[in-house]
Parts: structure tokens; C-alpha cells; sequence
């Protein structure tokens, strides 16, 4: 059962993902928000502006310290692009 009812879920949530970010899309076109920065893992590599790192080989530990690090470098830096776009 649990197998049969993963594909529903998946279509679902990732129609829930695709209206999500229409709705964001649509948003910033008719200028009710300013922008938007949104990174999700299923992203197409070939769209990004510069290759992503592949870090496959680099140990857990490692691979853990530069996640928390990224984490902490967003919520230092989107606030500071939220304010430059709100003057």
C-alpha cells in the first residue's frame, strides 16, 4: 500500500510546488511583491547561471559544517537584499 500511494503524493505535492511558485511568478509580474529568491533541490542544473558543486565525494561532517554555514550566510544576506529593495 505504502508504495501504490507514493506516486499520488508525489503528484500532488508537486503541483502544490508548481502553483506555489506560479503564484510568486504572477506576484512579482503585476508588482505585488518585489521579487522573490527561491532555490529547491529538484532545480534544473542547466537553467543555473553557473555550474553547481557536486559534493558527492566530501565527507558527511564536511558536507554538514558547509550546509549550516550556507543556512547562516541566507539569513544574514536576504534580509539585507529585502531592505535595499524596499527603499
Amino acid at each position: 500500500m505504502p508504495g501504490r500511494l507514493s506516486r499520488p503524493f508525489a503528484t500532488v505535492h508537486r503541483k502544490a510546488q508548481d502553483s506555489a511558485r506560479a503564484r510568486l511568478h504572477e506576484w512579482a509580474a503585476s508588482g505585488r511583491i518585489a521579487g522573490f529568491a527561491l532555490a529547491y533541490p529538484e532545480m534544473k542544473d542547466d537553467r543555473l547561471p553557473a555550474p553547481p558543486t557536486n559534493f558527492a565525494a566530501m565527507a558527511r561532517s564536511d558536507f554538514e559544517t558547509i550546509t549550516i554555514r550556507g543556512e547562516q550566510l541566507m539569513r544574514t544576506v536576504l534580509p539585507m537584499y529585502q531592505r535595499a529593495v524596499d527603499l
